[in-house]
């Protein structure tokens, strides 16, 4: 269900770039989480960076709420930045995946505007992890 990618590079730079690399891919920035901090606060102690970027396509992701508004639940789009094992690591749901367990219709699933997403989607993290 996850799609999840190893990085090259570091979570810091991945942060720097994260912007100017949706950009290109046709995504806006919603938001940056800083779990780790946010567990720190709460004095929990979790172990390495963690960040969640949440992200949309309203060009793309207009067709799916108008279709099935309670797709919602799953905007805005999510990456999730951790390392593990002293890797840095890259995760995300893809649409196909997100799409089989709500009640989409067949046409949706296979639409052009939902697999230009997943296809835009995957080659932000390979350009985040550096390829």
């Amino acid at each position: 269900m996850f799609y999840e990618r190893t990085a090259r590079r570091t979570p810091q730079e991945i942060r720097t770039d994260v912007e100017s690399v949706l950009k290109r891919h046709g995504f806006i920035l919603v938001n940056i989480h800083d779990l780790h901090e946010m567990y720190i606060r709460a004095g929990h102690h979790v172990a390495g960076e963690l960040f969640v970027f949440e992200i949309s396509n309203p060009d793309l992701g207009k067709d799916a709420v108008r279709a099935l508004p309670q797709c919602t639940v799953f905007m805005p789009y999510r990456i999730s930045l951790y390392v593990r094992d002293g890797k840095t690591r890259l995760a995300t749901l893809l649409p196909t995946e997100v799409s089989k367990v709500l009640p989409v219709p067949p046409a949706m699933r296979r639409s052009k505007a939902g697999r230009d997403y997943e296809r835009r989607l995957k080659a932000v993290l390979r350009e985040l992890c550096g390829k």
